[in-house]
């Protein structure tokens, strides 16, 4: 008898006559459930009943048959139960002796369950064969993966074995957050009514408690951000990892989400419906993610998607390779309008994984005697103000000092790294006073210090932006003797020569608007303008 989960329940209520119950699904908890239902049945049913169970996806063949065929010392009938047993695991001789056992029981009831990967269309020839035995000796069934209804009906009649109410909206709010896993509704059911104290489960406490996979809650900040909720989203993502989830997980359940996104796209480029993705795409999520993705999929192109699963592959490498703090690199940058000073090439490295912002270096004590150094730090503090960001040890404050100095009359702000014993991995020997310098500093710190020290977010520039494409079209730069011409323009302006590309843009856009950095140009070309 083939019997789907309905009539299933029905057939359980009546007294047990078959051999063979046999119970297979892709969702583990419903195999393990009925099995455990029709152990307990059997039990109650046949009093003493003495049980065997022979485990192990290749169970022993041999032990099950030897089991069945011994009477039992009270006169009823033994019990053998196989659970979790996998076909493709077993040889075509254990199988076909596991198929005559079924057809040949007197004084044996086998309980058998089966976890599939695949529905029942994809099953192997060994699989078939088992469930076809199965069918003609007894009672089997095939349960079928839950639904988010399912799922809701299943919260509340858990809800009610606890001895809870949840309160209107709650069953919703909780397959929403958790999805139509049952291992996990059961188990934060189960959180919930202690925490209710066996009272009423409400959307709030369930919001409260974080009752949520990281899939789900990485979709909600996924959502957070398409309705241009940053605060919202950023307080999810801090949130998330203050729940010490690891960076690679959530960047991970975040590329999830919005491929999810890109196969609805995909599909309704195609005229395809949610079925058909699920099936196109050989998809192992449920339908109802998918629909929820194709919602949120509706405020995007095919393009942007695509450009956002760019840069969500950059975050998987970066995460994976960079020695730059994870937790920073999943976060938006510091957007800092300030010119941050610091000492070296390897604290502006640092520097500039965390924030999106101009930052030049003193080269150490270097900037005492650099005039084109001295003068750019002006220049630049007079029109966006600087925060000097140096090491704890002495040399860093007396460099501080001296960049104070030099820029009175400019809005000159300190940020302060901890001292913090210890030296950094590149260096052989820890320095002088054994601190960390800014480079070897933890990055929250950095970011915390900026913070204290009131760095401004950085501003909008009004205008068209100077890019090196400029400096190529002008000469300045990718031709023949182009070197010299830009260090003899730099030196025309006091700047220094070896500034970096994305430096020396950032310090043209700081003291020029387009207009103006053309006219610095000699021999300039008015059509550029």
């Amino acid at each position: 008898m083939v019997l789907n989960e309905q009539n299933l329940k029905k057939a359980l209520e009546q007294p047990l006559r078959h051999g063979v119950y046999y119970y297979y699904s892709t969702e583990e908890y419903l195999v393990r459930s009925y099995a455990a239902k029709t152990l307990a049945l059997l039990a109650k049913q046949e009093d003493d009943a003495e049980v065997t169970r022979v485990e192990g996806p290749a169970p022993s063949i041999e032990e099950a048959v030897a089991a069945a065929g011994t009477i039992s010392f009270f006169g009823t009938k033994r019990i053998v139960e196989l659970p979790m047993l996998e076909p493709s695991a077993m040889n075509e001789a254990d199988v076909g002796a596991l198929c005559d056992l079924m057809q040949s029981l007197e004084n044996a009831v086998l309980v058998m369950s089966t976890v599939f990967k695949d529905d029942k269309a994809k099953l192997s020839k060994k699989a078939k064969q088992l469930i076809g035995a199965a069918e003609k000796a007894g009672l089997t069934a095939e349960l079928v993966k839950p639904g988010p209804q399912d799922a809701k009906r299943f919260a509340v009649e858990k809800a009610r074995e606890l001895g809870v109410v949840l309160s209107p909206g709650a069953a919703s709010e909780l397959v929403e957050r958790c999805g139509t896993d049952l291992f996990a509704l059961e188990s934060e059911l189960s959180k919930l009514a202690a925490v209710a104290d066996y009272g009423e489960i409400t959307p709030e406490l369930i919001a409260q408690m974080g009752t949520q996979s990281i899939e789900a809650d990485v979709f909600e900040m996924v959502r957070l951000v398409t309705a241009r909720n940053k605060t919202r989203a950023m307080a999810k993502l801090s949130q998330l990892l203050e729940l010490q989830n690891e960076p690679i997980a959530i960047a991970a359940a975040l590329s999830g989400s919005f491929v999810d996104m890109y196969r609805v796209k995909c599909g309704a480029a195609a005229h395809r419906n949610y079925a058909a993705v699920h099936k196109d795409f050989s998809y192992r999520g449920s339908d109802y993610r998918l629909r929820k993705s194709g919602e949120t999929a509706s405020h995007y192109s095919r393009a942007q998607l695509e450009h956002i699963l760019s840069v969500l592959l950059g975050l998987d490498a970066a995460l994976k390779s960079s020695a730059a703090d994870g937790t920073v690199l999943l976060q938006t940058k510091l957007r800092v309008e300030e010119v941050i000073v610091v000492e070296g090439k390897y604290d502006a490295v640092k520097l500039a994984d965390l924030v999106d912002g101009l930052i030049l270096t003193t080269n150490g004590f270097s900037v005492f005697k650099n005039a084109e150094t001295k003068r750019l730090l002006v220049e630049l503090g007079k029109k966006r103000g600087i925060i000097v960001l140096t090491d704890s040890d002495d040399a860093g404050f007396r460099i501080r000092n001296y960049v104070n100095k030099l820029a009175q009359g400019i809005c000159v702000k300190n940020a302060y790294v901890p001292a913090i014993a210890g030296k950094e991995r590149r260096k052989a020997q820890p320095s002088k006073e054994g601190v960390l310098g800014v480079e070897g500093v933890p990055s929250e710190a950095i970011l915390r210090a900026l913070q204290t020290a009131g760095a401004r977010e950085k501003a909008k520039r009004a205008g068209r932006a100077i890019t090196y494409t400029d400096l190529y079209e002008l000469g300045l730069s990718g031709t023949e003797g182009s070197a010299g011409v830009r260090r003899a323009w730099l030196q025309s302006l006091g700047l220094p020569p070896r500034l970096s590309k994305k430096a020396l843009c950032e310090v043209l856009n700081s003291l020029y608007t387009y207009e103006e950095f053309v006219q610095t140009v000699p021999g300039n070309s008015a059509s550029l303008i």
